[in-house]
């Protein structure tokens, strides 16, 4: 077999085979056919004119990535020990309208590990959270939602936020600020740290998430006929507010969800107060949280009204509580500070604010 020959170009062409059958055809098998240089994939790939590639990247990108041994691989999974870590609260109350639930969050304001609390407020509940003498609900930051790609890009930011709050890099705190500094359309000297976020109300959550799978929106007219959701639509839908709780439970703070109560019959024919939420939503969103609260008034024995929460199922209702060191089954004119005490997640100065 002849070699293989070089074109004026100096790229590689396949030697020619001899016609089977024949002698040099013969002698052609024997011979071993050279192997492609390497990075070669055809004639046409090597002939071809090679231009320079430039990658963009940014900033952080440029920065030196950190050495590791020759072969050392990142680990799976970490494993934290008991006592380390910073421990939160994941928590929904669920109740009729008018019975305290925006409050009750809003008590969160007074407790000092739980500083700084952003509201992503999806019921326009200003009026709830008005400043008095034991609770300065000014210091809450507030987002306007009005539809479900917001709370998406709530969710996004909270998520790069949470991995630069605790740092002690000046670069780190300074893009915080800048951040912080766009989004509220003002200079912020000193940005905040938000370790709280409270979600009013779930149940409008999802309402807005099936507006945007039917294409609802603002420009949509109060009288233009619209589509009625069929079963795709609430399966989507059901997908959808699983992962957002799911998402925003994961974050390292405190999340707190306000829902509308429902009255259901359950398999077994009972009439049960749960979340307002649809089909197995109301079941499937109280495993993602530590407490569930059904909260109520009731009559004390000075004749006035208080606020209950139940946090044990010992009723006509749904409640749950993964601390097993809170043995009672409510707590009474309920505030955070009390519900973080009680459930032991109280340390420190924070403790002297709950007592």
């Amino acid at each position: 077999m002849a070699p293989p020959r070089k074109t004026s170009q100096g790229s590689i062409r396949a030697p020619v085979r001899s016609a089977p059958g024949t002698a040099q055809a013969k002698k052609d098998a024997k011979t071993p056919v050279p192997s492609k240089p390497s990075g070669v994939a055809n004639t046409e790939e090597v002939e071809k004119p090679i231009g320079k590639v430039v990658d963009i990247k940014t900033a952080a990108d440029l920065k030196d990535p950190p050495t590791k041994p020759a072969g050392e691989k990142k680990a799976p999974f970490h494993i934290q020990e008991a006592g380390t870590g910073e421990q939160y609260l994941n928590l929904m109350v669920y109740a009729e309208y008018g019975v305290g639930k925006t409050f009750l969050m809003g008590t969160s304001v007074s407790v000092p590990q739980m500083e700084d609390v952003l509201l992503i407020d999806a019921e326009s509940g200003d009026l709830t959270l008005t400043s008095t003498d034991s609770y300065d609900f000014d210091k809450i930051d507030r987002i306007k939602v009005t539809d479900y790609s917001q709370i998406s890009r709530v969710y996004e930011y909270l998520a790069v936020h949470c991995k630069l709050r605790d740092s002690k890099d000046p670069d780190d705190i300074e893009r915080l600020r800048k951040h912080e500094s766009k989004l509220k359309g003002r200079e912020i000297k000193k940005p905040r740290r938000y370790r709280t976020v409270i979600i009013d109300s779930l149940t409008e959550v999802e309402t807005y998430c099936m507006y945007g799978l039917l294409g609802i929106n603002d420009m949509t007219a109060i009288d233009e006929e619209t589509a009625s959701p069929e079963w795709n639509e609430y399966k989507k839908q059901n997908n959808s507010v699983q992962r957002l709780i799911r998402k925003f439970r994961n974050l390292p703070m405190n999340v707190l969800m306000v829902c509308a109560c429902d009255y259901v019959q359950d398999d077994q024919k009972r009439m049960l107060y749960v979340p307002k939420m649809t089909g197995q939503l109301r079941n499937s969103c109280q495993g993602f949280m530590d407490m569930v609260g059904y909260m109520v008034l009731v009559k004390g024995s000075d004749d006035e009204m208080h606020r209950r929460m139940w946090v044990q199922p010992v009723g006509r209702f749904k409640a749950k509580c993964r601390f097993s060191n809170y043995t009672k089954t409510h707590f009474d004119d309920p505030t955070l500070a009390k519900i973080l005490k009680a459930v032991g997640l109280t340390s420190g100065k924070s403790a002297k604010a709950a007592t």
